[in-house]
């Protein structure tokens, strides 16, 4: 008696709980935020939770016991046949996307997904059905395939090519410039087509910048001479798209214009180069009177090294500053009139002996003078020293015709007064008159000529 109480007792305790396991289940249904429906295996809906009857705005009377088919918008009904056929096949059903009508008349976008409960003899009792609305999602997804294509177009022409690989470095999109100047045939991997490996296989290459973006996730910068013999300077970098899956972008742009020039640039730079390094005399750069570089020669004429000179101003080859007043109102007379000037000067090297020098400037760029000016240093001294010398030989010279012409009046009086023999005395006063000759000549046309001077001046 006591055991069948106890029974009793514990079948109101499992009817209770089932009861509150129930309530607690039905609670769940109608309040998730997504629409279920049941259905049995003719397709005939036998439960929709609240969530789905408020968004359809139907009554479980006008949605329980129709047929699922019968909300379907008319031109999924034959899609809708074959999905339901293969949901019962298969048992489960994932994203299928399909119209569905609201009490008004209007379609909602849904994707549902499903799947069959089965007895234990294997029969299906019925299905349960998700449904999800996408519309938002489809909107969002039109919106970045139209500004995909949009920027599709763009790159379409680009003047460089451009592609876009999957993680398996099959090529997703090739824009027109690279159609064009690259082979795309069939069964070509991107090695081939760029670097012209046919005996090869699909193997990437062994430093495969594209296989590096997907692996660091990072930019890729490279530079490459391509198949079609042109040198491009090439960009990989990573691109994620809507769906998550990332993708590399590449683009390559022809620089063998660029390389070509770059190359003349260089040759013609280690040209000037040698050149300002052999030169005999000091060249610099000078801007508001600060060294902006300067050769080897300069270093030496002045004894600083180059890290001394540059940038530094040249006031510190000056002994006075009077002088380096004087250098520098000249330099900016000529470069205002545009032109070159050429003067003399007294520089001091580092160790503080001073030599004579010439300078001469011009322009950098005679249309920007801010650009600076061209300078050249030649060291003078020992050209000041002979000029010197030359002053002194030509004073020397007019010394000594004034000292030969006394003897020889000397002469040509004795000559005439004291020697009787007329034919000795003739040959005398015609060799002295010879000589007189030969000295006004040599002081007519040479010494007293200030345009010999000059002359001579200039080669010394």
């Amino acid at each position: 008696m006591k055991d069948e109480e106890k029974s009793k007792e514990q079948l109101l305790e499992d009817i209770t709980q089932l009861k509150e396991d129930y309530r607690c289940y039905k609670f769940l249904f109608d309040n998730a935020p997504l629409s279920y429906i049941s259905i049995d295996k003719n397709g005939r809906i036998i439960k929709a939770n609240r969530t789905c009857l408020e968004y359809l705005n139907y009554s479980e009377k006008e949605l329980i016991g129709n047929y699922l088919n019968k909300f379907i918008a008319q031109e999924y009904l034959e899609d809708f046949t074959i999905f339901f056929d293969n949901f019962l096949e298969k048992g489960v059903a994932k994203d299928i996307e399909f119209e569905i009508l609201k009490n008004d008349g209007t379609k909602i976008l849904f994707s549902i997904n499903g799947k069959i409960a089965y007895d234990s003899k294997g029969h299906c009792i019925k299905g349960h059905l998700i449904l999800n609305d996408i519309k938002e999602k489809r909107t969002v997804i039109e919106a970045i395939t139209a500004g995909r294509q949009r920027l599709y177009s763009l790159l379409e022409e680009l003047p460089a090519y451009v592609c876009v690989y999957g993680p398996d470095l099959s090529m997703k999109f090739v824009n027109r410039y690279l159609r064009d100047n690259f082979d795309l045939a069939d069964g070509k991997s991107c090695h081939k087509i760029f670097h012209g490996f046919e005996d090869r296989s699909q193997e990437p290459c062994s430093s495969c910048p594209v296989l590096d973006v997907f692996s660091t996730n990072k930019i890729n910068i490279s530079e490459r001479t391509q198949v079609n013999g042109k040198t491009y300077q090439i960009y990989d970098f990573p691109f994620k798209d809507y769906d998550g899956t990332m993708l590399t972008v590449e683009m390559g742009i022809d620089i063998t214009e660029r390389k070509k020039i770059q190359e003349e640039l260089q040759t013609r730079e280690n040209t000037l180069n040698g050149i300002f390094a052999s030169a005999p005399i000091g060249i610099g750069l000078i801007n508001d009177r600060k060294i902006q570089w300067c050769n080897s020669r300069m270093c030496e004429m002045t004894g600083y090294s180059y890290e001394e000179l540059n940038k530094n101003d040249t006031k510190l080859f000056y002994e006075q500053e009077k002088e380096y007043t004087h250098v520098g109102r000249e330099l900016e007379m000529s470069h205002e009139a545009n032109k070159m000037v050429d003067l003399e000067t007294r520089w001091k090297r580092k160790n503080g002996s001073v030599f004579d020098c010439h300078l001469r400037s011009s322009p950098l760029d005679p249309s920007n003078p801010k650009k600076g000016n061209i300078i050249t240093i030649m060291d003078i001294t020992d050209r000041k020293k002979a000029q010197i010398q030359l002053e002194e030989n030509i004073q020397y010279i007019a010394f000594l015709i004034d000292n030969i012409r006394n003897p020889l009046s000397i002469i040509s009086g004795y000559a005439e007064l004291k020697i009787e023999d007329e034919r000795m005395n003739r040959k005398i006063l015609n060799q002295v008159d010879k000589i007189e000759d030969l000295i006004e000549g040599l002081d007519k046309g040479w010494i007293d000529s200030e345009d010999t001077k000059d002359f001579l001046r200039s080669f010394m």
